[in-house]
């Protein structure tokens, strides 16, 4: 059984400095499925759709946020 729970990143709602927000949807039920913001923003490059995380790519300079994110909520 999968888990519930999974990181979503809105790349149709850019920031001004071209980031993106990353969320934690918790699946309660099929019409149940609230966001939780995480403060972590991402340019949506940088965002890998296929296993729903934060790409091994993102520059330093962005910061290191792959481990925070999974410290944090899972």
């Amino acid at each position: 059984m999968a888990l519930p729970i999974k990181l979503i990143c809105r790349k149709n709602q850019v920031h001004a400095d071209g980031t993106c927000s990353i969320f934690v949807q918790y699946c309660c039920n099929e019409n149940q499925k609230p966001l939780f913001g995480t403060d972590v923003k991402i340019p949506p490059i940088y965002w890998d759709n296929g296993s729903r995380c934060i790409g091994d790519r993102l520059p330093a300079t962005h910061g290191d946020f792959s481990p925070k994110i999974h410290q944090k909520y899972f």
